[in-house]
This record gives C-alpha cells, sequence and structure tokens, in this order.
C-alpha cells in the first residue's frame, strides 16, 4: 500500500474532500453540546445529593462489615 487515505499524509492520492458546515450542523452540534452538559449535571447533583445523604444509605452501603 503505497497510498494514504487522508490528506495530511504525506503520500495521500486525490484531492481533500470538501467541508460544507450548514446551519443545521451547528444547530445539531449545540443541541448535542447542552445535552450531554445537562446529563453530567445531573449525573453530578445526584452524586452530591447521595454524598450528603443525612442518614448515611449510600455512603455506608459502600463499606464492608468486618
Amino acid at each position: 500500500m503505497n497510498e494514504r487515505w487522508g490528506p495530511f499524509f504525506p503520500k495521500f492520492k486525490g484531492q481533500a474532500p470538501s467541508v460544507q458546515v450548514t446551519m443545521v450542523d451547528i444547530m445539531a452540534f449545540q443541541y448535542v453540546l447542552i445535552l450531554s452538559l445537562q446529563i453530567k449535571n445531573r449525573i453530578r447533583e445526584a452524586l452530591l445529593r447521595g454524598l450528603s445523604d443525612p442518614n448515611r444509605k449510600i455512603r455506608s452501603s459502600c463499606v464492608s462489615d468486618p
């Protein structure tokens, strides 16, 4: 194999593919980014709520009995 599959390789044959970014692509990316941040925040809140549990139900379940 003498040719490479990407234009950033020295022995690449052909032309680099054109990149066209549409407004729909940008909006889809923003939606995914916002959604992932919301999921991370929900996980963080659940973890902090569990760690601050006054009854220590979550923390005490992680400790093994002797």
